[in-house]
């Protein structure tokens, strides 16, 4: 940004770093959330956005949505959260939006856990989806039970991929997947990679567990 010394990255950190800061002492406030509610799912959708304020706005969204009670204001939030799990998949937004409302599915009957496990598996499909978009989605459709992802799950724990997204894929199929699985598993763990190995011995755990 012309006009400040800091290179742009690092004054966007500083930046978000103090909003980020500023909406928390928000949240502790008994009034105005309903408006606060209203510029994050504001901001959450402007094209303008830093890739990393739209994130935070997103996970503010899912914190504040079981504090306000206002129909017009939930349905706007709910709007905002499904829309960033359907069209933000190449930042974090996408993750972060899967990861809310797979948590207010526990409590809020509007975010039906079949619903949010057939989102969050098309926008793992995605191919559009960044790494880090779909190393969250797996884990959200592991916990959910969405076994349309394991076919993901297997190739990406089978292959060179990256060490996080990998752990993810692997945790998925122990979650998923089936006694058919255990060769690959076996074979993870035998792994000199304990970001390999540690996950694999989990997951095949999990699945002798599951068939007891």
């Amino acid at each position: 940004m012309a006009g400040q010394p800091l290179p742009d990255l690092e004054f966007n950190g500083l930046k978000n770093g103090l909003k980020n800061e500023l909406v928390f002492a928000l949240l502790r406030q008994r009034e105005g959330l309903t408006e606060l509610a209203e510029l994050l799912v504001r901001m959450s959708r402007a094209p303008d956005t830093d890739a990393t304020w739209r994130d935070y706005c997103v996970q503010f969204l899912g914190k504040c949505y079981p504090r306000i009670s206002d129909a017009k204001s939930r349905e706007a939030m709910a709007d905002a959260l499904w829309d960033a799990l359907k069209t933000r998949r190449r930042g974090r937004a996408a993750d972060s939006a899967a990861r809310q409302l797979m948590t207010l599915g526990r409590t809020f009957p509007e975010f039906p856990p079949e619903k949010v496990s057939a989102a969050s598996l098309n926008a793992l499909l995605d191919p559009a989806s960044s790494d880090e978009t779909r190393t969250a989605l797996l884990q959200v459709c592991g916990t959910l039970g969405e076994r349309g992802a394991l076919p993901s799950a297997r190739t990406i724990a089978g292959r060179n991929s990256a060490p996080v997204l990998r752990a993810s894929a692997i945790a998925a199929v122990g979650m998923l997947g089936d006694a058919s699985d255990l060769p690959l598993l076996k074979r993870l763990a035998a792994s000199g990679d304990a970001r390999v190995s540690r996950p694999a011995a989990a997951a095949i755990d999990r699945i002798r567990k599951s068939n007891q």
